[in-house]
């Protein structure tokens, strides 16, 4: 069904290009442009030009997104895991760059060969591999299997055949790692980078699995029960082309820092920002309101896995955004975000309100179990953000307001009406039909009739 939706995509975006005959018309103020520069050997075609700007605007750019999106679908996981994304973009847009120079002689048809020798050609079936990964903190008297995972006592010359240990430069470093204990596991992957991003949450899965077997075993300490994943893996494929890796990762642990020069004055700048904090003059209440969502946001740093740090991060935007009386906790976050922005500092985002709807979700589905391994990168940066935003600006609010004693003050001086209504002025300016933007208006119009 991918791969169909695929085909599709692309082949509706190389039909729409091959119709366009306007090729001298420019759109000045496209809303959501792409373009670049048609490859210079595809210009020795009975062109008499030598540098063509192509760029799709419209009905077209539209189409090279939505095909875009399914192409990074197919790389994160797929038939196109083997490519780097930057490859990819170039092939995309060479093919697209053909069919606009010969836009004059294709058809349905030659469209659809077009689109299928581009799949065909760049498509592969991720492959199997199979991966070891060192177990620090275990010692191991035969095997353990849990679920898709083998622990065991690592044997170079019978757990990786493929590695010649008579003339390979690290042969002593593998050697050295005899009879320390591995995790073995298979995971099907097109590149070994992927293959390794795989098997670290399976192996960590493994892990808290054995912990919780070993929870019955009272004698032991908790710290016994702190085993991880060490520096040391190898990869190899078990099926199509033979491919073997070795490789080592360091665990998320400290690395040592010095505080100097520019770094030094960055930090002391940034510090300057949250010295209300500690201020004699700030309210005890509101200070310990906004000093735990602070402490929640520098714990949120110190988390190896990603769900963690998305949950401290919700945390602290309860603990500056939301009494525990609301009972809609990500149109409050998202409203009450809105209305500080709004009402506080400049009047300017970095992370979109409604974006911040979405991203307080996530906490749900971690909380309620209904998914887990959700926390991306970006997702964690965004919401760092905000709740560091959120507390930066309520300090700058309770300085410059000093009568609001406590969090409910803050609330109640944010949710004036004339504040509710230029937020609802800046909700009324996006899709009504988003879930994100209905459920923030909704809990708006709710505070403004209490309100009035």
């Amino acid at each position: 069904m991918a791969i169909s939706d695929l085909r599709k995509s692309l082949i509706q975006l190389l039909t729409l290009v091959a119709a366009e005959r306007q090729s001298d018309c420019v759109d000045l103020y496209p809303s959501r442009a792409i373009g670049w520069h048609v490859p210079d050997d595809l210009l020795t075609r009975d062109t008499d030009v030598s540098n063509i700007y192509l760029q799709l605007t419209h009905k077209e750019s539209t189409a090279y997104f939505e095909c875009w999106r399914l192409l990074m679908r197919e790389v994160e996981e797929g038939v196109l895991e083997h490519m780097d994304e930057r490859e990819l973009r170039a092939l995309l847009q060479r093919t697209v760059s053909e069919v606009w120079l010969d836009r004059d002689v294709h058809n349905p048809t030659t469209i659809r060969s077009h689109a299928k020798q581009f799949l065909e050609e760049h498509s592969r079936t991720p492959a199997t591999w199979s991966v070891l990964w060192e177990i620090r903190h275990l010692a191991l008297e035969g095997k353990i299997q849990v679920g898709n995972v083998e622990f065991l006592v690592f044997n170079p010359s019978r757990d990786i055949p493929w590695l010649d240990l008579n003339d390979h430069p690290m042969a002593d470093q593998v050697l050295f790692l005899r009879d320390a204990v591995f995790a073995q596991m298979q995971t099907t992957a097109g590149t070994y980078k992927k293959a390794i991003e795989r098997a670290q949450p399976m192996i960590d899965d493994a892990l808290a699995i054995l912990r919780v077997a070993m929870s019955s075993l009272r004698f032991l300490q908790e710290m016994q029960r702190l085993q991880r994943r060490g520096i040391h893996c190898f990869a190899w494929t078990e099926n199509g082309q033979f491919e073997s890796h070795m490789g080592s990762y360091r665990a998320f642990e400290a690395v040592d820092l010095t505080l100097r020069d520019t770094t030094l004055s960055v930090v002391e700048s940034q510090l300057k920002d949250l010295r209300f904090l500690f201020s004699n003059r700030m309210p005890a209440p509101l200070k310990d309101q906004l000093v735990r969502a602070t402490i929640y946001i520098g714990s949120s740093m110190t988390r190896d896995n990603l769900d963690l740090r998305i949950l401290d991060l919700t945390t602290s935007l309860e603990s500056t955004l939301c009494a525990r009386s609301d009972p809609l906790k990500a149109q409050t976050v998202s409203l009450r975000y809105l209305l500080l922005i709004t009402s506080i500092g400049k009047a300017s985002y970095v992370v979109h309100p409604f974006d911040l709807y979405y991203l307080y979700l996530m906490r749900n589905d971690l909380v309620h179990g209904s998914a887990r391994r959700i926390g991306t990168e970006d997702a964690y940066r965004a919401l760092r953000y905000v709740a560091r935003d959120s507390v930066e600006r309520t300090l700058a609010l309770a300085q410059e307001r000093p009568e609001l004693k406590k969090l409910s003050h803050v609330f109640g001086y944010l949710q004036r009406p004339e504040n509710i209504e230029s937020a609802m002025d800046f909700i009324s300016r996006h899709n009504a039909g988003d879930k994100a933007v209905a459920d923030v208006r909704k809990l708006a119009e709710s505070w403004l009739s209490k309100s009035n």
